[in-house]
């Protein structure tokens, strides 16, 4: 059911809580820090870690947008390697809808993925987007793609011709045959949010399974998560976004079973932090506590006109066949003006292996400028001040402004650590936007 939580917490309260928790912090180490460039203005969106091809060891996948040319801005698409002392760049490509700047000059690449596609033994990777034609009309984008260690080839591209975007991307074999691509973004101007399922059988076609939309005002569909919340082996596909309800906005997450080919609503919820306008833009579910699969969104309230950043954790509850709201973990520290997350994901990052930690990214305004961030923290699993612990966060910056758009968490060079990812965008010292990768652990 939708429901109106409004006068969740109150900002003093939340603040009390974060200031009361008195944690015993982990420490964020960076071990790489990568930008680069292409003819201008570069991003990373999204990043996403997995073995591409029998013996390859993880890989770590990178995905964004950079201008490549006089009014011609594509997506990019990098494949890395990273030893533990070197990070090597193996495969870099800038695309658009069908390779044709002429038609499209504008691409942004927004969600990655990477798996047993096809439901054999090799990997594959699915990029999401939308490509923007010379009339800026928004045409949505998927591609598939798979890489040998020598070549990138794309075997799927796929647009449509009406308004619509792909903002995010994850994949699951809900079935024994192929793994369902589960995709999500809007229709229509923004005013349908959508989840198209996919199946991709490894050759050059790719088939629509089935679907599911729903209506409302400036809809945005931002990220998708898929996992069990509800107890047991079944898996449920979890979106975050936001809608604007009666001039209003509000944070939403929807949770979905996948019965009989088909996503199956189950529930939502409408979020508002500290009963003010909120929006998420990512997800994630883990056992925080050990214990129960939580999920956790992240994003950002209007605190008097700027933005402060929040996680908002959510449990399933088996009694109700509800999606309840736990408890929110906002973030404005002294001398900040402004905060928000971009990013969510989590794993035992901690060889304390106390719980799944948290991984938010994002920015923190501070003099003016806006800085990169990434905060860890543990959720105990509770509703009260003492439920988030061991926090540690760091701010940077290139030259100008920062921002992290993904996190994720892998082993990415083979030892016993899982690292965790960040990746967005700084600005250098002659003003133009710099694509960014940081790679990090916990000790």
């Amino acid at each position: 059911m939708n429901r109106r939580l409004l006068g969740l917490v109150c900002l003093a309260t939340a603040m009390l809580f974060v200031v009361s928790v008195m944690p015993v912090r982990a420490t964020q180490n960076l071990e790489k820090t990568q930008e680069w460039v292409a003819n201008g203005d570069t991003v990373v969106n999204a990043v996403y870690a997995s073995e591409l091809y029998p013996g390859s060891g993880v890989k770590i996948i990178t995905l964004g947008s950079a201008v490549t040319g006089v009014g011609v801005k594509q997506a990019q698409l990098r494949i890395w390697t990273w030893s533990g002392t070197t990070l090597t760049l193996d495969k870099g490509r800038e695309f658009t809808l069908g390779d044709s700047t002429s038609t499209y000059p504008t691409e942004y690449g927004l969600g990655v993925f990477a798996g047993h596609l096809d439901g054999g033994s090799g990997w594959a990777i699915v990029t999401v987007g939308y490509a923007v034609d010379t009339n800026g009309a928004n045409h949505d984008h998927l591609a598939i793609w798979t890489w040998d260690g020598t070549t990138l080839t794309r075997r799927i591209d796929l647009g449509r011709a009406s308004p619509a975007t792909m903002r995010g991307v994850y994949a699951y074999d809900f079935d024994g045959t192929y793994m369902e691509i589960v995709t999500v973004g809007e229709n229509g101007n923004n005013n349908d949010g959508v989840i198209y399922v996919w199946n991709w059988a490894g050759g050059g076609t790719i088939t629509q399974v089935s679907s599911a939309s729903w209506t409302g005002t400036s809809i945005q569909v931002r990220g998708v998560y898929i996992e069990s919340i509800k107890g047991g082996t079944t898996k449920q596909i979890i979106t975050a976004g936001t809608v604007t309800q009666t001039g209003v906005k509000y944070g939403h997450v929807r949770v979905y079973d996948y019965t009989n080919g088909a996503p199956v609503f189950a529930d939502d919820d409408l979020l508002r932090f500290s009963s003010h306008d909120t929006e998420l833009f990512s997800v994630f579910a883990g056992q925080f506590d050990n214990s129960h699969t939580d999920v956790a969104a992240c994003g950002n309230f209007d605190n008097s006109g700027n933005p402060e950043a929040g996680v908002q954790i959510f449990r399933w509850n088996s009694g109700t066949s509800n999606l309840d709201e736990r408890v929110p973990h906002p973030w404005l520290p002294t001398g900040v003006t402004a905060t928000q997350c971009r990013g969510v994901f989590g794993a035992d990052l901690n060889t304390s292996h106390t719980g799944v930690e948290i991984v938010a990214g994002g920015y923190a305004l501070i003099s003016g400028t806006e800085n990169g961030e990434v905060r860890t923290f543990n959720y105990d699993g509770g509703t009260t001040g003492a439920s988030f612990s061991n926090e540690e966060y760091t701010d940077w910056v290139l030259s100008g402004n920062t921002r992290v758009n993904g996190v994720f968490c892998a082993n990415v060079d083979s030892d016993t650590t899982i690292e965790f990812l960040s990746a967005g965008q700084g600005v250098d010292s002659h003003g133009t936007i710099n694509a960014q990768l940081r790679i990090w652990h916990l000790s």
